[in-house]
Order: C-alpha cells, then sequence, then structure tokens
C-alpha cells in the first residue's frame, strides 16, 4: 500500500512511499527515480532498512533520487547518500529501533 507525503520543500519532488513491517519488500518508482528496499528487524528492536536507490533522468533535470526511513518507535529520520545522474545507483542500509519504518523515495534538487 503506497501513501503519499508532503514535499520536503519547494525544490523537492512529493516522495512516495511505504509503510511497512518486519519482511516487506518493495519497489518504488516516481517518474525520475526507482529504489528497491527490505525492512528487516533483529534481535534488540532494530529495524534496518536495506536497498537501492537509482536515478532515472539525466542530469538537466537537476535532481537526485534519494531514499529516507523514518522510525516511529524512535522518532528519528535516516537519509540515505543521494543518486545523481541517469542511471546512477546507491545502496543503502538505513537503521533505527522499533519493528517498521516509513520509507519514502523522493527527487530532490
Amino acid at each position: 500500500m503506497g501513501a503519499i507525503a508532503p514535499a520536503a520543500s519547494a525544490s523537492t519532488a512529493t516522495p512516495t512511499g511505504v509503510f511497512g513491517p518486519c519482511g516487506q519488500t518493495r519497489d518504488v518508482y516516481l517518474s525520475g527515480a526507482e529504489a528497491h528496499w527490505t525492512i528487516n528487524c533483529g534481535s534488540g528492536n532494530k529495524v534496518t532498512v536495506n536497498g537501492w536507490v537509482q536515478d532515472t533522468n539525466g542530469t538537466s533535470d537537476a535532481q537526485c533520487a534519494q531514499v529516507y526511513a523514518y522510525f516511529p518507535y524512535s522518532g528519528t529520520t535516516k537519509y540515505s547518500p543521494r543518486a545523481c545522474g541517469n542511471g546512477q545507483t546507491v545502496t543503502f542500509a538505513l537503521s533505527g529501533t522499533g519493528t517498521s519504518a516509513d520509507v519514502y523515495l523522493r527527487e530532490i534538487g
């Protein structure tokens, strides 16, 4: 199930996200970005979002692709590195406390 969240700034495209429990895997697409992630839980109330993010537009759009995860149990947000330039892909592992994460893909300038 997808959800729309408010844009982070005027230069940021509206992100799309998935609110997920442990074990959930998703492929998410925007007009200039795509990402794949899995939400993994470990012992000690730890949750990790592992995956990759790719910029699917050329550099002329001046935007990068980025994934971020909000961990409701601790109230923290973690950000992946930005993928900038057509086809650039970066991997990430975002960790927090709890048993779920709200994960978003966005295009950001």
